[in-house]
């Protein structure tokens, strides 16, 4: 009985450890790190000279030795250095002679990772000096292309000459400022990352490139654009009267060889253009003949945008009208005011208005306000739809005049008042 009761208890046994064998798990290894390495202390201190040949960094954990290779930058480079780890402080030893009176920039980026894989948490950048700190500076304005990129992080890299990293920052605002900088050339290259790839996208990331020369202080605005390769088309012909089309185009024109129009019939009958105003995107024009109730076509010859794309030729159809232009022009603005004072002698008089003006239809009178005694006066080369005009001859200082101007637009009509401003040369 005693022999049969140990057989069973070694068969139970025997079954437990199986099944517990069965059960058993690998261990999980406890919960993974995400927190990413940072960096908690330099020395020397920010600014601090590096004359004893070392710069001491303090990581928040161990780090993969490795990617410091990747991920730390010194300019101007040096090139005979050790780095010695102890735990998480890297000690970089510098065994050549510094330059003198130069300032030296240590940057650590997120190519350096901690032992389970995790970024630098930032980028840093630190400067050092070797000899007296140099305090040159680099700043501007910020504008943007599209309005909507206003607020968003610009990353931005300041270069040497020939091209080589200084360090990396990012940029928020309307305005930068670079401070604590080599006497040199500087190149300074920025973009908006809209994807978060760390990489500049042409096709949809604005950007920015300029060079300053070696100044104490230097200004440089830095403007951000999308790379436009479209030429401009001209989008919408609109018939004003019978002698005036007005022209829309995709863009903002930079300039505009020429325009013509002909008739679509079988064998086309051309009509010449008198004149043509660009503003922006938009171009009105005058023919010498009056329009029929025809159907034309515009032909329009390098329109030009402002990111220089040439459109070589365009057209589009467009009706005539019979209908006439019976209003006449109104003043938009006049230089100098009314009452201005002025500091030449020789004054450029520019008065604008909403249509174009032919020259030959100009009445000026520029004359002293107390005698009355008339001045002769050139007319200027200007946009159809202003007047600029410039006296003869040097005008008296510290005598007031007043200039009186009838204009008619190309269908002969008037304006309704004579422009008039008053104005006197006080030139020391």
């Amino acid at each position: 009985m005693t022999n049969k009761l140990l057989r069973i208890g070694l068969v139970l046994a025997g079954m437990l450890l199986i099944a517990s064998c069965g059960n058993r798990k690998a261990p999980t290894g406890g919960k993974k790190d995400t927190i990413p390495p940072a960096i908690l202390a330099i020395q020397p201190d920010e600014f601090g000279d590096i004359y004893d040949g070392k710069i001491v960094i303090t990581f928040s954990k161990p780090i993969q030795r490795n990617t410091i290779l990747t991920g730390l930058y010194i300019q101007p480079p040096i090139l005979r250095k050790k780095f010695k780890w102890d735990g998480s402080q890297l000690t970089i030893g510098i065994y050549e002679e510094l330059e003198r009176q130069t300032n030296y920039y240590l940057s650590l980026t997120p190519e350096i990772k901690g032992e389970h894989d995790n970024n630098l948490d930032a980028n840093y950048t630190y400067v050092f000096r070797s000899g007296r700190l140099q305090e040159n500076v680099i700043s501007g304005s910020i504008a943007y292309e599209d309005a909507e990129d206003m607020g968003k992080k610009i990353t931005c890299k300041l270069m040497t000459a020939d091209s080589t990293l200084i360090y990396t920052s990012t940029l928020v605002g309307t305005a930068y400022r670079f401070e604590n900088l080599n006497f040199q050339d500087h190149i300074i290259e920025a973009f908006i990352d809209k994807n978060q790839n760390q990489r500049y996208n042409p096709e949809s990331e604005p950007y920015f490139r300029g060079i300053t020369e070696a100044r104490e202080f230097s200004t440089l605005p830095m403007e951000l654009t999308y790379i436009d390769t479209l030429a401009p088309t001209c989008t919408e012909v609109k018939t004003i009267s019978n002698r005036e089309l007005q022209l829309t185009f995709s863009e903002a024109l930079a300039s505009l060889d020429s325009i013509g129009l002909s008739t679509r019939d079988s064998v086309p009958d051309s009509v010449i253009v008198q004149c043509f105003v660009l503003h922006e995107n938009q171009v009105r024009l005058i023919t010498s003949t009056p329009l029929d109730t025809l159907n034309y076509i515009v032909h329009v010859h390098g329109s030009k945008d402002l990111k220089e794309n040439l459109r070589i030729y365009n057209k589009l159809p467009v009706k005539g009208i019979a209908l006439p232009d019976t209003v006449g022009p109104k003043l938009i603005s006049i230089q100098p005011r009314e009452g201005a004072t002025i500091s030449t002698l020789l004054p450029e008089i520019v008065a604008e208005f909403d249509e174009i003006i032919p020259r030959d239809s100009l009445q000026v009178i520029l004359a002293e306000t107390e005698t009355g005694k008339a001045v002769a006066v050139n007319i200027l080369d200007s946009p159809w739809d202003a007047v600029k005009l410039q006296p003869a001859k040097p005008l008296k200082n510290y005598t007031s005049y007043r200039l009186t101007l009838w204009v008619k637009d190309s269908m002969g009509n008037r304006i309704k008042d004579a422009v008039t401003t008053l104005f006197i040369p006080l030139s020391r």
